[in-house]
């Protein structure tokens, strides 16, 4: 057991998407931490008690100063796209770190690994991970290993994030596979506290858990879940499994930013055995259920009890995207909730119905009503939520971008004109028939 208020933790990959939640998190637990990246400190939050470093899993001395001073390491940091450092970052790192932390006199390391490390055929991510694994638990080290599962959360990246963006965008969704591949979807938050249940608990020193939420469930039922909780239904497209690989190794080695890697294909191919079952007795662990964690990174807000507050939570999500290709945050669905309540009431329209089926629709229809139909209710709540976004720190530079030069100004006019124009060509026989369903 370590007391927060004397012990520093540093956390490497800090402004990872893992890590970002968990410095939040060990902030509110009071702990000093020390925030580790190769990059800058992005949008990590301000405090006191938090310090940046820059630093390097390839680089010994600048690992050597994030090291310094620490009583224990939260080890979060590496390649996970397959790069060709892969084995650099994630094993040779990992060496690294175990010789600097005994040289330092820091014992204590929390060793964040995957579930793809059990799988039978290795990908690159899965293979040096395993390797990193094997340092770490044959160094003197007091080192506790967590495998999570698909971990997903607020800021949408990894496999959570380009399924969601299939399920919003796409009118049927790929799966490179036959969908069966069983995962235990965990939100971020929760991997968070897990890790530092096990930073406040011995009992954890020398054991590997598995990190996942209270439910097993196949790909294709994810896919089903996340279109359930935005309110849409797609179909599955299944390519066999040797296709899907093929196909991505060849289109990985033309770009180098594809999404999906070959360590993806195979990692969701191949099941591994998730029991949490001993991460509950030793430490307390307690995940949300899907549809609560689902709810909340998606701003659906499953948590709201009036049939009204939950249309109105829904309709925010939607003309955020359609304004910024945002979700909102929990924060300003609340706000808008709350000021659609008290200024527009509990009245439904036509149109937003019609826009429940249809959000790629919204465009059109607010194009059309603007002309047609400016004190509507469609554009009313348009006009609130834009008015909720751009009262945002987090968004008022979006709305207050400034164009310079006269010529730019004019090309975005003329720009904006067309578009305008299309829309609401598109807009008025739209409107017309959203208004009669």
């Amino acid at each position: 057991m370590r007391d927060s208020k004397t012990s520093s933790v540093l956390v490497t990959g800090a402004t990872g998407f893992i890590g970002k939640d968990l410095v939040s998190h060990l902030l509110e637990c009071e702990w000093r931490v020390k925030a580790m990246s190769r990059n800058g400190p992005g949008s990590l939050p301000l405090s006191e008690r938090l310090e940046f470093v820059q630093a390097d899993m390839r680089d010994e001395l600048s690992l050597r100063r994030a090291v310094s001073g620490v009583s224990v390491v939260v080890h979060l940091a590496a390649a996970k796209s397959d790069e060709a450092d892969s084995q650099d970052i994630n094993v040779h790192g990992a060496e690294r770190l175990a010789r600097l932390c005994l040289a330092e006199g820091c014992l204590r390391l929390i060793n964040v690994s995957t579930q793809s490390v059990g799988i039978a055929r290795k990908g690159a991510y899965a293979r040096t991970k395993s390797a990193a694994e094997k340092i770490f638990r044959d160094s003197e080290l007091h080192v506790t290993t967590l495998r999570p599962s698909l971990v997903y959360g607020e800021e949408k990246s990894g496999v959570f994030g380009v399924v969601l963006n299939f399920v919003r965008r796409l009118p049927a969704v790929p799966v490179l596979g036959d969908g069966q591949w069983i995962s235990a979807p965990v939100y971020v938050g929760d991997v968070s506290r897990s890790i530092i249940g096990c930073i406040e608990n011995d009992c954890t020193i020398g054991k590997t858990y598995s990190i996942g939420g209270p439910r097993l469930v196949t790909f294709d039922e994810l896919i089903d879940r996340i279109g359930a909780a935005i309110g849409v239904q797609r179909r599955k497209i299944h390519f066999p499994f040797a296709l899907s690989l093929w196909a991505t190794q060849i289109i990985t080695t033309l770009w180098a930013e594809c999404p999906i890697t070959v360590s993806n294909v195979l990692g969701s191919n191949q099941n591994v055995d998730i029991d949490i079952g001993s991460a509950r007795r030793d430490f307390g662990f307690d995940p949300l259920p899907l549809e609560r964690g689902l709810a909340l990174v998606l701003g659906t807000r499953g948590d709201l009890v009036d049939e009204p507050d939950r249309r109105a939570a829904e309709e925010f999500s939607f003309i955020s995207r359609y304004l910024m290709d945002v979700d909102p945050p929990p924060e300003l669905v609340n706000r808008y909730v709350a000021a659609t309540r008290k200024l527009l009431g509990d009245a439904a329209a036509s149109e937003w119905e019609f826009v429940r089926r249809h959000p790629r629709l919204l465009p059109y229809l607010d194009a059309a009503a603007g002309v047609f139909s400016p004190r509507s209710l469609l554009r009313n709540k348009i006009l609130l939520a834009a008015a909720i976004l751009e009262a945002s720190p987090a968004y008022a530079e979006f709305f207050l971008e400034e164009r310079e030069g006269r010529f730019r100004v004019l090309r975005v006019l003329i720009w904006q004109g067309l578009r305008s124009a299309v829309k609401l060509a598109v807009g008025v026989p739209l409107l017309q028939l959203a208004r009669r369903t």
